[in-house]
């Protein structure tokens, strides 16, 4: 059952630049799901939200598909989201979640968003302050 869902999403156009970030916090009840099929629930949400656009540089209309995508995944781990974007289609995917696993991937879009590469690692697990301000730039090891 969901307990709670926070949704923060910021996103603006400057200077021909979009900066956009997702920070969604998803907390959800306990289960021993696997871990590859939210992530990849997760990734296939953005790239439909993506495909669907019809400006790619409305990074605000892009959060807000991509949040309302990823209220209805289920979230057994509790899996933070965060995706930013600097550059017109070229993001970075950061999931977290509170046991300190941590993967972080390259997108780029142009007719659809694909994953470039993505690395994964173990990190100090988050305490409950972490778990709702987080930084992806920020190591806690």
């Amino acid at each position: 059952m969901y307990n709670l869902i926070n949704l923060f999403y910021y996103s603006k156009i400057m200077n021909g630049r979009l900066s956009a970030l997702i920070a969604l916090f998803l907390h959800f009840s306990v289960a021993s799901a696997a871990n590859d099929a939210f992530i990849e629930t997760a990734v296939h949400s953005m790239q439909k939200c993506y495909v669907q656009q019809t400006n790619k540089n409305d990074g605000l209309s892009l959060a807000k598909c991509i949040s309302d995508q990823l209220k209805i995944i289920p979230n057994p781990e509790n899996y933070i989201v965060n995706l930013e974007g600097k550059e017109p289609h070229h993001l970075t995917l950061y999931l977290y979640n509170p046991k300190g696993f941590r993967i972080i991937c390259l997108l780029r879009g142009g007719k659809t968003l694909e994953i470039d590469t993505c690395d994964t690692y173990k990190a100090k697990p988050l305490n409950a302050d972490q778990q709702l301000s987080i930084d992806p730039n920020e190591s806690t090891q």
